[in-house]
Protein backbone atom coordinates (compact mmCIF):
# COMPACT_ATOMS: atom_id res chain seq x y z
CA UNK A 1 0.00 0.00 0.00
CA UNK A 2 2.48 2.56 0.78
CA UNK A 3 4.32 2.37 -3.21
CA UNK A 4 1.22 0.97 -5.01
CA UNK A 5 -1.41 2.66 -3.64
CA UNK A 6 0.18 6.47 -3.92
CA UNK A 7 1.43 5.67 -7.53
CA UNK A 8 -1.84 4.73 -8.48
CA UNK A 9 -3.42 7.82 -7.16
CA UNK A 10 -0.86 10.04 -8.75
CA UNK A 11 -0.81 8.48 -11.98
CA UNK A 12 -4.57 9.04 -12.51
CA UNK A 13 -4.63 12.13 -11.61
CA UNK A 14 -2.03 13.07 -14.13
CA UNK A 15 -4.67 11.67 -16.47
CA UNK A 16 -7.28 13.64 -15.25
CA UNK A 17 -5.52 17.02 -14.98
CA UNK A 18 -3.98 16.18 -18.54
CA UNK A 19 -7.62 16.19 -19.78
CA UNK A 20 -9.14 18.65 -18.34
CA UNK A 21 -6.45 21.70 -18.36
CA UNK A 22 -5.92 20.70 -21.73
CA UNK A 23 -9.02 21.10 -22.62
CA UNK A 24 -9.69 24.20 -20.88
CA UNK A 25 -6.35 25.91 -21.88
CA UNK A 26 -5.36 26.47 -18.43
CA UNK A 27 -2.57 25.75 -16.04
CA UNK A 28 -0.89 25.64 -19.58
CA UNK A 29 2.98 26.07 -19.99
CA UNK A 30 2.56 27.93 -23.20
CA UNK A 31 5.22 28.67 -26.31
CA UNK A 32 3.86 32.41 -26.26
CA UNK A 33 4.74 33.02 -23.07
CA UNK A 34 8.36 34.30 -21.72
CA UNK A 35 10.75 31.48 -20.91
CA UNK A 36 14.08 31.62 -22.28
CA UNK A 37 15.29 28.40 -20.58
CA UNK A 38 11.84 26.40 -22.50
CA UNK A 39 12.77 23.83 -24.81
CA UNK A 40 9.73 22.22 -25.84
CA UNK A 41 7.88 23.13 -28.43
CA UNK A 42 4.25 22.57 -27.37
CA UNK A 43 1.43 24.33 -25.31
CA UNK A 44 1.87 21.52 -22.48
CA UNK A 45 0.08 21.55 -18.76
CA UNK A 46 1.96 22.56 -15.34
CA UNK A 47 -0.46 20.78 -13.32
CA UNK A 48 1.59 17.30 -12.45
CA UNK A 49 2.15 18.40 -8.79
CA UNK A 50 -1.82 17.76 -8.47
CA UNK A 51 -1.45 14.36 -8.88
CA UNK A 52 2.03 14.15 -6.58
CA UNK A 53 0.31 15.94 -3.65
CA UNK A 54 -3.20 13.87 -4.15
CA UNK A 55 -0.72 10.70 -4.20
CA UNK A 56 1.18 11.86 -0.94
CA UNK A 57 -1.77 12.10 1.13
CA UNK A 58 -1.32 8.09 1.52
CA UNK A 59 0.68 9.88 4.26
CA UNK A 60 -2.08 10.17 6.51
CA UNK A 61 -2.88 6.76 6.54
CA UNK A 62 0.32 6.13 8.72
CA UNK A 63 -1.57 6.66 11.53
CA UNK A 64 1.11 8.48 13.03
CA UNK A 65 0.40 12.40 14.42
CA UNK A 66 3.61 13.32 12.62
CA UNK A 67 2.34 12.52 9.57
CA UNK A 68 -0.44 14.80 9.78
CA UNK A 69 1.59 17.40 10.49
CA UNK A 70 4.35 16.85 7.95
CA UNK A 71 1.45 17.24 5.16
CA UNK A 72 0.19 20.53 6.91
CA UNK A 73 3.88 21.82 7.13
CA UNK A 74 4.52 20.81 3.25
CA UNK A 75 0.55 22.09 2.09
CA UNK A 76 1.49 26.13 1.82
CA UNK A 77 4.62 25.12 -0.89
CA UNK A 78 2.24 23.00 -3.10
CA UNK A 79 -0.84 25.37 -2.73
CA UNK A 80 1.70 28.83 -3.53
CA UNK A 81 3.12 26.83 -6.07
CA UNK A 82 -0.18 25.69 -7.98
CA UNK A 83 -1.31 29.22 -7.25
CA UNK A 84 1.41 30.41 -9.32
CA UNK A 85 0.96 27.42 -12.43
CA UNK A 86 -2.58 28.52 -12.58
CA UNK A 87 -2.04 32.74 -12.78
CA UNK A 88 1.75 33.10 -13.84
CA UNK A 89 1.78 36.18 -11.23
CA UNK A 90 2.73 35.08 -8.23
CA UNK A 91 5.66 37.52 -7.15
CA UNK A 92 8.95 35.44 -6.22
CA UNK A 93 9.36 36.72 -3.03
CA UNK A 94 5.52 35.87 -1.83
CA UNK A 95 5.86 31.98 -2.69
CA UNK A 96 9.77 32.23 -0.82
CA UNK A 97 8.29 33.88 2.17
CA UNK A 98 4.71 31.39 2.47
CA UNK A 99 6.97 28.35 1.99
CA UNK A 100 9.28 29.81 4.45
CA UNK A 101 6.11 29.40 6.88
CA UNK A 102 5.71 26.02 6.44
CA UNK A 103 8.96 25.41 7.18
CA UNK A 104 8.57 27.74 10.25
CA UNK A 105 5.52 25.79 11.45
CA UNK A 106 7.55 22.76 11.03
CA UNK A 107 10.13 24.06 13.33
CA UNK A 108 7.18 24.91 15.71
CA UNK A 109 5.05 21.48 15.66
CA UNK A 110 7.63 18.42 14.33
CA UNK A 111 10.89 19.78 16.44
CA UNK A 112 11.94 19.55 13.00
CA UNK A 113 15.12 21.92 13.56
CA UNK A 114 19.14 21.96 12.36
CA UNK A 115 21.04 21.96 15.50
CA UNK A 116 24.10 19.93 15.27
CA UNK A 117 25.98 21.01 11.54
CA UNK A 118 28.68 18.07 12.56
CA UNK A 119 31.34 20.86 13.50
CA UNK A 120 29.72 22.51 16.76
CA UNK A 121 25.84 23.02 17.67
CA UNK A 122 23.62 26.06 17.23
CA UNK A 123 22.18 27.71 19.91
CA UNK A 124 18.13 27.88 19.37
CA UNK A 125 18.40 31.64 18.14
CA UNK A 126 20.37 31.16 15.57
CA UNK A 127 19.39 27.28 14.65
CA UNK A 128 15.47 28.30 14.10
CA UNK A 129 16.19 30.90 11.55
CA UNK A 130 19.07 28.83 9.86
CA UNK A 131 16.32 25.92 9.41
CA UNK A 132 14.12 27.59 7.67
CA UNK A 133 16.02 29.32 5.30
CA UNK A 134 17.58 25.72 4.48
CA UNK A 135 14.40 24.45 3.82
CA UNK A 136 12.94 26.88 1.81
CA UNK A 137 16.35 27.27 -0.32
CA UNK A 138 16.37 23.07 -0.92
CA UNK A 139 12.49 23.68 -1.91
CA UNK A 140 13.51 26.18 -4.33
CA UNK A 141 16.86 23.93 -5.63
CA UNK A 142 14.16 21.47 -7.30
CA UNK A 143 12.46 23.80 -9.04
CA UNK A 144 15.62 25.50 -10.64
CA UNK A 145 16.66 21.80 -11.62
CA UNK A 146 13.13 21.49 -13.38
CA UNK A 147 13.60 22.16 -16.95
CA UNK A 148 14.35 18.81 -19.01
CA UNK A 149 12.00 16.10 -19.32
CA UNK A 150 12.33 13.80 -16.08
CA UNK A 151 15.36 15.50 -14.65
CA UNK A 152 13.68 16.82 -11.38
CA UNK A 153 11.32 13.91 -10.98
CA UNK A 154 14.07 11.48 -11.75
CA UNK A 155 16.31 13.44 -9.27
CA UNK A 156 14.05 13.41 -6.35
CA UNK A 157 13.18 9.73 -6.89
CA UNK A 158 16.56 8.88 -6.13
CA UNK A 159 17.07 11.23 -3.41
CA UNK A 160 13.59 9.75 -1.86
CA UNK A 161 14.92 5.95 -2.25
CA UNK A 162 18.26 6.90 -0.31
CA UNK A 163 16.19 8.84 2.39
CA UNK A 164 13.98 5.41 2.62
CA UNK A 165 17.26 3.19 2.19
CA UNK A 166 18.53 4.68 5.25
CA UNK A 167 15.33 5.16 7.77
CA UNK A 168 15.25 1.43 6.99
CA UNK A 169 19.07 0.39 7.53
CA UNK A 170 17.91 2.76 11.05
CA UNK A 171 14.63 1.41 11.85
CA UNK A 172 12.93 4.41 11.48
CA UNK A 173 9.59 2.76 10.31
CA UNK A 174 7.92 6.58 9.60
CA UNK A 175 10.39 8.28 7.93
CA UNK A 176 10.53 5.14 5.70
CA UNK A 177 6.50 4.93 5.18
CA UNK A 178 6.67 8.66 4.32
CA UNK A 179 9.39 8.43 1.85
CA UNK A 180 8.28 5.34 0.32
CA UNK A 181 4.85 7.16 -0.21
CA UNK A 182 6.28 10.24 -2.11
CA UNK A 183 9.04 8.29 -3.98
CA UNK A 184 5.33 6.11 -5.03
CA UNK A 185 3.56 9.47 -6.02
CA UNK A 186 6.25 11.12 -7.63
CA UNK A 187 6.89 7.96 -9.74
CA UNK A 188 3.40 8.36 -11.23
CA UNK A 189 4.05 11.67 -12.46
CA UNK A 190 7.49 10.70 -13.86
CA UNK A 191 5.79 7.99 -16.17
CA UNK A 192 3.88 11.08 -17.45
CA UNK A 193 6.84 12.98 -17.77
CA UNK A 194 9.44 10.87 -19.29
CA UNK A 195 10.41 10.86 -21.87
CA UNK A 196 7.82 12.34 -23.81
CA UNK A 197 6.85 15.73 -21.81
CA UNK A 198 2.81 14.99 -21.66
CA UNK A 199 2.82 17.12 -18.35
CA UNK A 200 4.98 18.88 -16.50
CA UNK A 201 5.68 18.89 -13.05
CA UNK A 202 5.21 22.89 -12.40
CA UNK A 203 5.80 24.90 -9.51
CA UNK A 204 3.45 23.19 -7.36
CA UNK A 205 5.04 19.89 -7.71
CA UNK A 206 8.35 21.11 -7.97
CA UNK A 207 8.14 22.82 -4.19
CA UNK A 208 6.22 20.29 -2.63
CA UNK A 209 8.60 17.95 -3.90
CA UNK A 210 11.73 19.86 -2.32
CA UNK A 211 10.31 20.92 0.52
CA UNK A 212 9.42 17.28 1.27
CA UNK A 213 12.88 16.13 0.96
CA UNK A 214 13.97 19.55 3.28
CA UNK A 215 11.90 18.67 5.82
CA UNK A 216 12.69 15.06 5.71
CA UNK A 217 16.47 15.56 5.44
CA UNK A 218 15.97 17.31 8.69
CA UNK A 219 13.93 14.89 10.67
CA UNK A 220 15.76 12.10 9.20
CA UNK A 221 19.06 13.57 10.59
CA UNK A 222 17.33 14.64 14.05
CA UNK A 223 15.72 11.11 14.78
CA UNK A 224 18.75 9.12 14.01
CA UNK A 225 21.72 11.11 15.51
CA UNK A 226 24.39 8.61 14.41
CA UNK A 227 23.68 9.91 10.90
CA UNK A 228 25.98 13.15 9.90
CA UNK A 229 24.19 16.20 9.57
CA UNK A 230 25.57 16.61 6.39
CA UNK A 231 24.21 13.35 5.03
CA UNK A 232 21.32 14.97 3.54
CA UNK A 233 22.85 17.84 1.57
CA UNK A 234 25.18 15.18 0.07
CA UNK A 235 22.17 13.49 -1.24
CA UNK A 236 21.27 16.89 -2.92
CA UNK A 237 24.82 17.92 -3.76
CA UNK A 238 23.84 18.93 -7.36
CA UNK A 239 20.16 20.72 -7.03
CA UNK A 240 21.80 22.67 -4.26
CA UNK A 241 25.05 23.54 -6.21
CA UNK A 242 22.96 24.56 -9.37
CA UNK A 243 20.81 26.77 -7.03
CA UNK A 244 23.77 28.27 -5.67
CA UNK A 245 25.55 28.67 -8.37
CA UNK A 246 22.93 30.00 -10.44
CA UNK A 247 21.81 32.60 -7.55
CA UNK A 248 26.10 33.90 -7.80
CA UNK A 249 26.20 33.49 -11.94
CA UNK A 250 23.03 35.95 -12.34
CA UNK A 251 23.21 38.24 -9.38
CA UNK A 252 27.24 38.93 -9.68
CA UNK A 253 28.43 37.81 -12.85
CA UNK A 254 25.33 39.63 -15.12
CA UNK A 255 24.52 41.96 -12.11
CA UNK A 256 20.36 40.83 -12.54
CA UNK A 257 17.97 39.68 -10.41
CA UNK A 258 18.57 35.84 -8.95
CA UNK A 259 14.91 35.17 -10.14
CA UNK A 260 15.22 36.35 -13.39
CA UNK A 261 15.33 33.28 -15.81
CA UNK A 262 18.18 32.25 -18.68
CA UNK A 263 19.24 29.09 -20.88
CA UNK A 264 22.37 28.66 -18.77
CA UNK A 265 21.98 26.02 -16.53
CA UNK A 266 24.33 23.28 -16.71
CA UNK A 267 21.46 20.82 -18.02
CA UNK A 268 20.80 23.73 -20.61
CA UNK A 269 24.39 23.31 -22.14
CA UNK A 270 24.51 19.88 -21.80
CA UNK A 271 21.37 19.51 -23.52
CA UNK A 272 22.79 22.04 -26.65
CA UNK A 273 26.37 21.32 -26.35
CA UNK A 274 26.60 17.33 -25.64
CA UNK A 275 23.71 15.17 -25.86
CA UNK A 276 21.39 17.21 -27.83
CA UNK A 277 18.26 15.39 -26.93
CA UNK A 278 15.74 16.53 -23.92
CA UNK A 279 15.22 13.00 -22.40
CA UNK A 280 18.90 12.10 -23.18
CA UNK A 281 20.31 14.49 -21.14
CA UNK A 282 18.39 13.60 -17.85
CA UNK A 283 20.27 10.08 -18.28
CA UNK A 284 23.33 12.04 -17.63
CA UNK A 285 22.68 13.89 -14.59
CA UNK A 286 20.90 10.69 -12.98
CA UNK A 287 24.16 8.81 -13.36
CA UNK A 288 26.24 11.60 -11.80
CA UNK A 289 23.42 11.62 -8.91
CA UNK A 290 23.28 7.98 -8.20
CA UNK A 291 26.95 7.77 -8.38
CA UNK A 292 27.39 10.62 -5.73
CA UNK A 293 24.70 9.25 -3.52
CA UNK A 294 25.86 5.44 -3.65
CA UNK A 295 29.55 6.60 -2.20
CA UNK A 296 27.87 8.86 0.32
CA UNK A 297 25.24 6.31 1.40
CA UNK A 298 28.71 4.36 2.35
CA UNK A 299 29.90 6.66 4.82
CA UNK A 300 26.82 8.06 5.96
CA UNK A 301 28.15 8.37 9.54
CA UNK A 302 31.28 10.77 8.70
CA UNK A 303 30.80 14.72 8.22
CA UNK A 304 34.30 14.64 6.68
CA UNK A 305 33.41 11.99 4.05
CA UNK A 306 29.95 14.02 3.00
CA UNK A 307 32.01 17.45 3.24
CA UNK A 308 34.71 15.56 0.52
CA UNK A 309 31.29 14.40 -1.65
CA UNK A 310 29.94 17.65 -1.60
CA UNK A 311 33.46 19.17 -2.69
CA UNK A 312 34.06 16.66 -5.41
CA UNK A 313 30.53 16.94 -6.40
CA UNK A 314 31.02 21.20 -6.72
CA UNK A 315 34.36 20.63 -8.07
CA UNK A 316 32.87 18.57 -11.36
CA UNK A 317 29.96 20.62 -11.62
CA UNK A 318 32.54 23.72 -11.95
CA UNK A 319 34.68 21.96 -14.33
CA UNK A 320 31.78 20.66 -16.54
CA UNK A 321 30.49 24.72 -16.55
CA UNK A 322 33.67 26.05 -17.30
CA UNK A 323 34.37 23.89 -20.24
CA UNK A 324 30.84 23.83 -21.69
CA UNK A 325 30.61 27.69 -21.67
CA UNK A 326 34.50 27.93 -23.29
CA UNK A 327 33.22 24.99 -25.80
CA UNK A 328 36.24 22.93 -24.88
CA UNK A 329 35.88 18.94 -24.85
CA UNK A 330 33.51 17.51 -22.56
CA UNK A 331 36.40 14.95 -20.94
CA UNK A 332 34.68 13.41 -17.94
CA UNK A 333 31.27 13.72 -19.52
CA UNK A 334 32.26 11.34 -22.35
CA UNK A 335 32.22 8.00 -21.13
CA UNK A 336 28.54 9.20 -19.73
CA UNK A 337 27.79 10.76 -23.07
CA UNK A 338 28.56 7.60 -25.01
CA UNK A 339 26.38 5.43 -23.20
CA UNK A 340 23.51 7.69 -23.92
CA UNK A 341 24.50 8.37 -27.26
CA UNK A 342 24.04 4.72 -27.84
CA UNK A 343 20.24 4.08 -26.39
CA UNK A 344 18.52 3.38 -29.74
CA UNK A 345 15.02 5.66 -30.32
CA UNK A 346 13.24 8.02 -32.29
CA UNK A 347 13.41 11.98 -31.31
CA UNK A 348 11.02 13.06 -28.86
CA UNK A 349 8.06 15.22 -30.89
CA UNK A 350 7.06 17.53 -28.04
CA UNK A 351 10.84 18.75 -27.81
CA UNK A 352 13.06 21.33 -30.03
CA UNK A 353 15.81 18.80 -31.25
Amino acid sequence: MKTVLPFLISFLMQLVALKYFNRHSMCMDSVKTFKPQRIHSVPTPRAGGLGIFAGSLIILALGHPEGVLFVLSALPAFLIGFAEDLSSSVNPIPRLLIIAGGAGFGTAFMDAIITDIGLFTLPLAIAIPFTVFAVTGISNAINIVDGINGLASGVSIITFFFIALTSYVFGDTLIFGISLALMAATAGFFVMNFPKGRIFLGDGGAYFIGFAIAELSVMLVNRNPDISPWFPLALMAYPVTEVAFTIFRRKYKKGCSAFMPDRTHLHSLIYKRVTKSNYRTSYVFWLMVILFDSVAFSFLKSSVAMIAVLVAFVLLYLSLYARLVRFKSFGVLRPLVSLVRHETGSPISRTIP
